[in-house]
């Protein structure tokens, strides 16, 4: 019977395989969701599509972004005129697929085997980080594919040798639009290169300079052409978020794994991968022992600068983390029985953390602390918090008049959806808040450490203030008087005469917003809306109590 099986098995290979990769686009598809984050890039790139250059706000110049290839990508649907979060779910659904495809690829030729590529694939598609980053709006998946497409041409190089100058071409236009896409690629690129020259150095002086110039000069030409024009137009190369997250590094990253391990019921395998490394180490191919390095060069760096987002950082590194877990399943028994039940639980372990994850990790000792944001409360950034409904009402309130500024933490949906000028209170668009915010110690997320000053937000002439994470929606029965507590993560102190405005969503919900520097347009607006105003209660201790709150919460 079994033998039956394996044949009909065999002689279907290709439907199975193309019958997985549709179930597991379909998967990713009902794991749809968008972060708030992507409205980063989608203002950049709205900005761009209407001839206001590549800016947060239109004259400002400020690089915010860290995904120029991406945000390059996503001008497509302004100029079309479709929902751009529709057209990224479209576009991160048909990258997934190439992913899903070139891991296969990759996997049959590190594990010399169809059927073992086919399971390191399957194993990838039903990871529940890698299904829900197919879409989000964010570059994740993108930056996924492309490492796999660079893992697979320079592995092809060193097994089989350069014999044709163009692969090399090829995979160093594959580097450049990696290194466009994100910046801190160039740690994986390292790896890659590295390899490719080592393998390269075995031939003729004359052969050697050809084929590493044919490496090279492409990459280095596009990557130094487009560092020149951030240069010339953004007055440096590195964006403004490198700096803002480079003062304020966080341990996440060390925390990522622990958590990704259990949640994903694949502590066992780690242990037992221990158990094998060394057998791993000594029979490994040179196109092995390379995946291995990038793997492990991009696993310490997430270990280094964190994310506040559900192991985004790590799907680029997914693919080969499956890999070797395929090898691991393999190697580690002969028992067909056996094999297939290690397969199952993690798919299992996949399924449990998708239900189960909650972005926080008990620890073994006593208490609980931060790991990252769920995928779900990602999403509720959107369908719960209502962050696109407050842009658009501000919006509509305010007629999209660029003389009214804003300021908010969250910078993606709601700036977008207001089309107001904006300044992001954490600094992330934001050219000064990193050096003159208030700097927040004990705040768990790298990058969002630093917050406006009230100082900064008069200067800039911000006029409405709906502070550092603006979710603590009312009912709509003119619930005042308010306090700065009403506006949380708000280092400031309200000025005498500051008003808090009720600003309704809908009949039943409102959300309050400080008004810090009046405009007769804004007055006229409210009075127009009917909007109620109250008075300022509590502001001498407003703010800081606010702070001492945030500080307990953070240690908790």
């Amino acid at each position: 019977m079994m033998t039956m099986v394996q044949r009909l098995y065999t002689r279907q290979f290709k439907t199975i395989m193309l019958s997985s990769i549709v179930l597991l686009t379909i998967l990713a598809i009902h794991n749809r969701f968008v972060v708030d984050d992507a409205f980063i890039s989608f203002r950049y790139s709205q900005n761009l599509a209407g001839g206001k250059g590549l800016v947060w706000n239109e004259g400002e110049l400020v690089e915010g972004y860290t995904n120029f290839l991406w945000t390059l990508l996503m001008t497509i649907p302004f100029f079309l005129g479709i929902d751009p979060v529709i057209f990224s779910w479209a576009a991160g659904i048909s990258i997934s697929v190439l992913t899903l495809w070139l891991t296969f690829r990759l996997a049959s030729l590190i594990l010399g085997s169809r059927h073992w590529g086919l399971l390191a694939t399957v194993l990838l598609g039903t990871n529940y980080s890698f299904s829900a980053f197919a879409t989000s709006g964010l570059e994740t998946q993108l930056q996924a594919r492309l490492f796999v497409a660079c893992a697979y041409v320079a592995c092809d190089l060193l097994r089989q040798g350069i014999k044709d100058d163009r692969v090399l071409l090829l995979l160093s236009l594959l580097i450049a639009l990696v290194l466009l896409t994100r910046l801190d690629s160039g740690i994986f690129v390292a790896i890659t290169g590295m390899f490719v020259l080592f393998h390269i150095r075995r031939r003729e002086w004359s052969g050697r300079l050809r084929k590493a110039a044919t490496l090279i000069v492409p990459a280095a030409f596009i990557i130094g052409a487009w560092l020149l024009w951030k240069l010339s137009y953004y007055h440096d190369i590195l964006p403004n978020t490198f700096h803002a997250k480079a003062a304020s590094l966080s341990t996440f990253g060390l925390k990522f794994y622990p958590s990704f391990l259990l949640t994903y019921w694949l502590l066992p395998f780690f242990f037992l991968g221990l158990a094998y490394l060394y057998r791993l180490i000594r029979s490994a191919s040179l196109p092995q022992f390379y995946l291995l390095a990038a793997m492990t060069a991009w696993a310490m760096y997430v270990a280094l600068v964190g994310d506040f987002m559900e192991f985004r950082m790590l799907v680029p590194i997914l693919s080969f983390m499956f890999i070797f877990l395929a090898w691991l399943i393999r190697e580690s028994t002969g028992t067909t029985a056996l094999r297939a039940g290690m397969a199952v639980v993690v798919v299992l372990g996949s399924l449990a953390h998708s239900y189960s994850f909650n972005g926080y990790f008990e620890t073994v000792f006593k208490g609980r602390y931060f790991v990252s944001d769920s995928v779900s409360d990602l999403s509720a950034d959107i369908t719960e918090r209502r962050f696109a409904d407050i842009g658009k009402t501000l919006g509509e309130l305010f007629e999209y008049n660029q003389e009214v500024t804003i300021a908010t933490g969250p910078a993606g949906a709601i700036p977008f959806h207001a089309g107001l000028r904006t300044v992001d209170m954490h600094g992330l668009n934001d050219l000064h808040v990193n050096q003159t915010g208030c700097f927040r110690p004990y705040y768990p997320v790298a990058g969002h450490k630093q917050i406006a000053t009230l100082s900064h937000l008069q200067e800039q002439n911000v006029n409405l203030v709906l502070g550092g994470f603006p979710d603590r929606l009312r009912p709509h029965a003119g619930g005042g008087p308010y306090t700065l507590a009403d506006l949380p993560n708000l280092s400031v102190e309200a000025p005498p005469g500051a008003r808090i405005i009720e600003v309704p969503l809908d009949e039943g919900t409102v959300i309050a917003v400080l008004y810090l520097n009046g405009k007769a347009f804004i007055d006229g607006a409210i009075a127009s809306h009917g909007l109620r105003t109250y008075a300022m209660e509590d502001q001498p201790g407003g703010s800081g109590q606010q702070i001492a709150q945030d500080r307990q919460m953070a240690q908790d």
